[in-house]
């Protein structure tokens, strides 16, 4: 009997089958959390007007993406507004009175009586300015050379890491090493 190599192997790792539907599960699920990471930095970038109207150009229904602006434009004023709120009763509550949830029912339907108001008042001022449900954009929106360069650039680069092991050959390109 010739002696087997035994590979040492960590005891929850699988085995490997080499299935093709495994290795393309394993393909989707890269590509899956490869656009997880991408997606809030471009968010980040990009600016929430952008994005809206590129789901617009996209095919996304007009009255979605609309919702999605006035949503993200009048977010922060409900939130001011619920932050001046609770400021209010905490200062006219003394040494803890007032804080039980019967108050912040109160406080609750309150600021949706108030956001009812101001949203009937919105609608009424974007009516007189003549709002008819197309957001317009002062400067057109073109794909350009730099936008372009860009993502070639980026391509190129997520590219390189799925094939090739950089850090690898980063590392002995600083150490002077053999790759």
């Amino acid at each position: 009997m010739s002696p087997r190599k035994r590979e040492i192997t960590h005891p929850r790792a699988k085995a490997r089958t080499g299935s093709p539907t495994r290795d393309a599960t394993f393909l989707i699920k890269a590509d899956a959390s490869t656009t997880k990471t991408t997606r809030s930095p471009t968010a980040a970038c990009t600016g929430f007007n952008a994005i809206c109207h590129s789901l617009e150009k996209m095919g996304a229904p007009r009255v979605f993406v609309v919702q999605l602006l006035f949503l993200y434009r009048y977010l922060f004023v409900l939130t001011e507004e619920a932050s001046r709120m609770v400021r209010a009763r905490a200062l006219r509550s003394f040494q803890g009175k007032g804080t039980g949830m019967r108050i912040f029912g109160y406080l609750v339907g309150h600021l949706l009586l108030r956001t009812l108001d101001r949203a009937h008042r919105i609608h009424l001022a974007m009516l007189s300015r003549g709002f008819d449900g197309e957001i317009r954009i002062l400067r057109p929106m073109r794909l350009g050379m730099r936008d372009l360069a860009f993502f070639l650039g980026w391509s190129g680069l997520i590219a390189a890491m799925r094939f090739y092991d950089l850090p690898r050959l980063l590392g002995n390109l600083a150490t002077g090493g053999a790759g």
